[in-house]
């Protein structure tokens, strides 16, 4: 009876230390999976910006009509407000708020209470 016990208490232990095996991996396999969700939809972000930006100054290279002055802030509010209301995660809206100097929103943002990377 005692070497069947110590023999099922090995097992246990070594299904313990597999099962633990087996959550980190997984843990960083969601850590790596959650960082590459977020690259991605920062760069589609990005692809956004330069076609929105790049939408807007090609009127002006097929209409030949002047562009506007250096520093005018003529439409940049709002194209800076619409390329915000895209992201997805709060730190990116921080981020662009404060290069715009425009308040951020916080209202599409579900609030989080768990940090994920």
């Amino acid at each position: 009876m005692a070497a069947t016990e110590e023999k099922l208490r090995s097992s246990v232990e070594r299904s313990a230390q597999s099962g633990k095996s087996l959550a980190d991996d997984i843990a960083r396999a969601v850590v790596a999976m959650q960082f590459q969700d977020s690259v991605s939809q920062q760069v589609g972000h990005v692809v956004d910006a330069i076609g929105e930006i790049e939408a807007g100054l090609s009127k002006f290279v097929t209409t030949g009509a002047a562009a506007p002055a250096r520093g005018s802030m003529s439409g940049t509010h709002d194209l800076a407000t619409r390329l915000m209301n895209r992201y997805t995660m709060q730190s990116e809206r921080d981020a662009h708020a404060a290069l715009f100097g425009i308040e951020a929103s916080t209202t599409t943002t579900p609030t989080q209470s768990v940090e994920l990377f």
